[in-house]
């Protein structure tokens, strides 16, 4: 119950989860403080006021949770549909259409939950537009692979639950009743058929996602939820397998299972040309887990406000790969803009009995010279991991970071360039380093939104970078 809805003391992001009512449908909440709650906001958040409760993103998850709180109690004051009424029309009137994405899509979803829960002709024009952009937006974002075209992880699971509590309503619709929300059955099940299949192939063995792009364990809930969410409403996609070694071409994601071990290369766009806000300086980082134990990994999104920390989870520096000049392979600046952004030019996958290579290369340092290419190539065979990369052309300060899970324990040997890595389970991994330094750094991990946790990186570096090799004995 806050005191003040729009506090500019706190980041902006926790002041729009005060606005979601995320928490309406919790069972360990008394009616009565839900009803207090939605008074207050309306008392508190008249529509001339114009603070953040009334941006269109807040408004489109309120207006849902409302829609779902007042059906499940089948109560509600004519204060309370009044005010439902008034946040309708504010946001029927200002659809995100300069932002789109996942933004674009919660509003239609709002629209379609607005035109089910009132009748009349203007409820059914709000239906009728938010599915017109449903399916217009599901042919723009839902990738062919399957992946949501912002390509990450979090917001692939959020989108994912919002085409399925969407064909959960088709399924009380017929062609006599809500015909045009009947007729969108068909596209939802086939996009929900391929978000599942990408989701279930992109989960690390602990059963939660890998940090690509803007993901944090927490924004959306864990994947077994949206995959037990979607077997319950589609019981054929039982019949989805796990692939131990998949492209998938459109994301530009490789994944690979082999001897227990579990790799996810990024070798893919950093976002969608117009809208890559959710996109890092991330292109061919990897993350590497063996068994249910992560070792390594991206360094997070810990917050989104404008700020050194925000630049730094973003940027190369945070996630595992090379970085040149102490510059970002992709332009990234303020929280959400992208300026010229790196290319992956080729990528190829060879498999034999003993071993797997994945191969890519991007342009993303070609201001520091046209011709520059990073090129990374990771090896696994059945006794080891190594992951070579390298710089085709120049003389160029170079550095690799390899961030360690806080779990993983390293121990080394700084002067022969070696150590070992040491599980959880006190499984130890040996190490070999080829470069000119080697060094371990103290760094900071994002858990989940807000929170850090100490953790250690270690570093490959080179003044005149050529070629570096980090080999990991199994």
């Amino acid at each position: 119950f806050p005191k003040d809805w729009n506090n500019e003391e706190i980041p902006l992001l926790w002041t729009y989860n005060l606005h979601y009512f995320n928490d309406l449908l919790a069972s360990n909440i008394k009616l009565k403080y839900k009803k207090t709650h939605i008074k207050n906001w309306i008392t508190d958040n008249p529509r001339n006021y114009k603070g953040p409760g009334w941006d269109p993103y807040t408004l489109s998850l309120r207006i849902v949770n409302w829609i779902k709180f007042f059906s499940n109690e089948n109560s509600y004051s004519e204060m309370e549909i009044k005010s439902l009424l008034e946040q309708i029309r504010h946001l029927n009137k200002s659809i995100e259409y300069h932002l789109l994405g996942n933004h674009i899509l919660e509003n239609s979803k709002a629209l379609i939950f607005a035109g089910l829960f009132f009748q009349g002709d203007e409820p059914d024009k709000w239906l009728n537009k938010g599915i017109k952009i449903l399916k217009k937006e599901i042919n723009e974002q839902i990738l062919d692979d399957g992946a949501h075209f912002e390509l990450s992880p979090s917001y692939h699971c959020l989108m994912l639950d919002l085409f399925l509590e969407i064909y959960e309503l088709t399924l009380t619709s017929s062609e006599q009743n809500q015909g045009a929300l009947f007729n969108c059955r068909n596209i939802l099940e086939s996009t929900i058929k391929k978000m599942y299949f990408w989701l279930i192939n992109i989960v690390h063995p602990d059963g939660e996602i890998p940090y690509f792009n803007d993901s944090a364990v927490g924004i959306s809930k864990e994947p077994s939820y949206y995959v037990n969410k979607s077997l319950k409403l589609l019981p054929d996609l039982i019949k989805c397998d796990k692939n131990e070694v998949i492209f998938f071409k459109d994301s530009g994601y490789y994944k690979i299972i082999k001897d227990n071990f579990f790799i996810f290369f990024d070798c893919g766009d950093i976002g969608p040309l117009y809208q890559p806000g959710h996109g890092h300086a991330d292109t061919l980082s990897f993350e590497l887990s063996y068994l249910k134990y992560r070792l390594f990994i991206n360094l997070g999104t810990s917050l989104y406000e404008p700020c050194p920390r925000r630049a730094y989870e973003r940027g190369t520096k945070s996630h595992t790969t090379l970085e040149v000049e102490d510059r970002d392979s992709s332009e990234v600046w303020s929280s959400f803009r992208v300026g010229s952004r790196a290319k992956v030019l080729k990528t190829n996958m060879k498999e034999s009995s003993d071993a797997i290579e994945v191969y890519g290369e991007h342009d993303g340092y070609s201001f520091l010279n046209k011709k520059l290419i990073h090129k990374r190539e990771i090896c696994i065979s059945k006794d080891n991991i190594i992951i070579n990369d390298e710089l085709n052309v120049g003389e160029f300060k170079g550095c690799v970071r390899f961030h360690l899970h806080p779990n993983i324990k390293i121990e080394s040997n700084l002067q022969n360039k070696s150590g070992s890595f040491i599980m959880p389970d006190g499984k130890k991994f040996l190490w070999k380093a080829k470069c000119d330094h080697v060094e371990i750094k103290q760094s900071k991990y994002a858990s989940e939104f807000g929170i850090l946790k100490n953790t250690k990186t270690l570093v490959l570096s080179d003044t005149k970078f050529k070629k570096s090799s980090l080999i990991i004995n199994i």
